[in-house]
């Protein structure tokens, strides 16, 4: 199912690219009312099909991680499985996850240790790691390539 909806996905980007790039080749007289129309319908699906792609990504993580007497995630262990598939709490590609974790913890009076132990709700974990989840998701899926 997820291999499908990211085929659909890609197929849909390369539509909209396609069709961006025709657009690009006339003058903008020369397009269509329907044309400019059914790029905007597709680049909404587009965007559509990403926002739940995002939030599939954000359950499947919360789901994978959470401790189910408590419902909660240890963010220590969750930044340690991180670590062992590659990101360090350094990376600055999580620098802002790592400052939403700060956040949430001053917002909760610096109790239960340090900002990298606390356990936190599925809304206030969604929110932590919403503006990284697409390299993270791609990173607990084995996503990554590596350059020559």
């Amino acid at each position: 199912m997820e291999n499908l909806m990211q085929d659909d996905d890609a197929v849909q980007q390369d539509l909209c690219e396609e069709t961006f790039q025709q657009l690009n080749r006339t003058k903008s007289n020369e397009v269509t009312p329907q044309q400019r129309e059914a790029f905007v319908k597709l680049l909404a699906n587009f965007v559509r099909q990403r926002d739940t792609d995002k939030k599939l990504s954000e359950d499947q993580l919360f789901n994978m991680f959470k401790n189910k007497e408590t419902n909660t995630v240890n963010m220590g262990k969750f930044l340690a499985e991180l670590r062992t598939i590659g990101i360090r709490r350094t990376d600055p590609r999580i620098q802002e996850l790592m400052d939403n974790l700060k956040r949430v913890h001053k917002l909760n009076n610096y109790e239960h240790g340090s900002p990298h132990t606390q356990h936190l709700n599925e809304e206030t974990f969604k929110a932590v790691i919403a503006p990284n989840i697409v390299l993270i998701a791609r990173a607990f899926r084995h996503q990554f390539v590596i350059p020559d």
